[in-house]
């Protein structure tokens, strides 16, 4: 489950006192919601971020646009097809020019079979350049990777747009919301804010989403000084 752009909004709004109903009120949520987002989001790789992607190749080109809403990709899932189709990170293009000469790019009778990518200025770069041959077999590359709810609220989103909040992981984006609006406002109170957040943001990298019946629950650090 997970909670819309409108209840996050009316989460935040209820806990700062704001009426969404007074425009400039209402923006300052917004601004405060979407601070929030970004805050939590840069913490962690978290799962319910984790999309898979895809990018249509064009013989004879190496340049490529990142996947909408592609916010970070896992550089070992890049393929074409099965197992023996991933391509290999490169890092950096120099790396490419090292494997293939610093002409692959331009030179005629260079296309093939891709086995390298690099990003390059949030662009994907492939080489070699895909054949048409290879095109009209494999002409999608599948990759796996995070998005953004940034991306989903950017423009004009309204109460009803779905965000990949989880509730479990709401009250996390509401204080980081606070604690961004209040120290806006000059309110010192936003330190007590920054230690909440801090603190959830812990319980969240803790929580495990995949558990089964037969798993040992851990216990505490302060175990030991128990008496039973």
């Amino acid at each position: 489950m997970a909670i819309t752009w409108g209840e996050l909004k009316t989460r935040v709004a209820a806990r700062s006192h704001k009426d969404l109903t007074r425009t400039e009120e209402d923006a300052d949520v917004g601004r405060w919601a979407k601070a929030a987002i970004e805050l939590v989001e840069a913490e962690d790789s978290w799962s319910w971020l984790q999309k898979s992607f895809t990018i249509s190749m064009v013989a004879d080109t190496y340049e490529y646009d990142w996947p909408t809403g592609l916010e970070k990709f896992d550089s070992g899932t890049f393929r074409y097809s099965g197992i023996g189709s991933y391509l290999q990170y490169a890092r950096i293009v120099e790396n490419i020019d090292k494997h293939l000469g610093p002409q692959w790019r331009d030179a005629t009778g260079t296309q093939g079979t891709p086995n390298f990518f690099a990003d390059f200025g949030r662009k994907i770069w492939i080489a070699p350049k895909p054949s048409s041959g290879f095109v009209s077999t494999n002409g999608t590359l599948y990759l796996y990777g995070f998005t953004s709810d940034l991306h989903t609220v950017e423009g004009s989103p309204t109460s009803s747009t779905t965000l990949l909040i989880p509730y479990r992981a709401a009250n996390t984006y509401v204080e980081a919301a606070l604690m961004v609006g209040l120290q806006q406002e000059d309110d010192p109170d936003w330190k007590s804010y920054q230690q909440i957040f801090d603190s959830n943001i812990q319980r969240l990298r803790a929580f495990d989403s995949s558990v089964a019946s037969s798993d040992e629950v851990s216990l505490p650090e302060w175990t030991p000084h128990m008496e039973f």
